[in-house]
């Protein structure tokens, strides 16, 4: 699965829920953190369902074998 079948399938996620959304009526703003990964790459995106509203960033921490993601800091000596 390469990163163009990833990315199809994150947007195809977030049109879904945008249309669910839209038949109940639900008219606030929703952030939205998704991750999707197939072992060799990952994409990880933070959402507004407003186009007016900028998300804020998502952070990440990494070590030899790991990556954590995350929608806030999880120290003071972050990357994002």
């Amino acid at each position: 699965m390469s990163f163009e079948i990833l990315k199809q399938a994150m947007k195809t996620t977030i049109s879904r829920i945008n249309g669910y959304r839209k038949q109940v009526n639900a008219d606030t703003n929703a952030f939205m953190n998704f991750a999707v990964t197939n072992r060799k790459v990952s994409l990880f995106t933070r959402y507004s369902s407003n186009e007016d509203v900028r998300p804020a960033s998502l952070f990440y921490s990494k070590s030899e074998h790991n990556i954590i993601v995350s929608s806030e800091p999880l120290s003071d000596n972050q990357s994002h």
